[in-house]
């Protein structure tokens, strides 16, 4: 079972350190763009690679299932809108419109957590590179448009936590 260490703002911080890194957000970018992946699903799984755990089949599911109604029903839309808005002559309900998709971003973290925790899984053996590739194979089984990036980001992920971890600052 997942362990109470795993909570939304250790998974939120965690996403907030790794989005910060150039190489790896234009990745996910790409992903959402190009593929219509759930970047936030792509990272909880890497995430709980660190941790331990693989993303598989049943956490996935469950994850979603909780979080899937809001990011197409709120975070879309508002995605949406603000790149509408990039261009609007008001810079103020720009950075307002960002700063809802910002939280609507939170919420959808948490809703995934909430769908992890309800569920859980058995640790595994902490080998980071192995475990990104076992939980992004989930996501790639339902949306095989995605193999082709999958394994480049499975690896980013994988130098930038080896970055962090020596102290070097990740990926740019």
């Amino acid at each position: 079972m997942v362990d109470d260490n795993v909570t939304c703002d250790a998974f939120w911080d965690w996403c907030l350190s790794r989005y910060a890194r150039a190489a790896l957000r234009e990745m996910l970018l790409t992903a959402q763009d190009d593929y219509d992946a759930i970047v936030l699903e792509l990272m909880l799984a890497a995430w709980l690679a660190e941790q331990g755990y693989c993303y598989d089949k049943v956490l996935r599911r469950a994850a979603l299932s909780s979080a899937r109604a809001w990011h197409d029903q709120v975070l879309i839309p508002l995605r949406s809108r603000r790149r509408d808005w990039q261009s609007a002559e008001s810079p103020a309900l720009y950075q307002q419109i960002k700063r809802l998709e910002l939280q609507a971003e939170r919420t959808l973290a948490h809703l995934l957590i909430q769908g992890v925790l309800q569920v859980g899984s058995a640790p595994m053996s902490p080998r980071p590179a192995i475990a990104y590739a076992q939980g992004f194979s989930e996501i790639e089984a339902a949306a095989p448009e995605l193999a082709a990036i999958l394994p480049t980001i499975a690896r980013t992920f994988d130098q930038v936590a080896r970055n962090l971890a020596t102290g070097h600052g990740g990926v740019d």
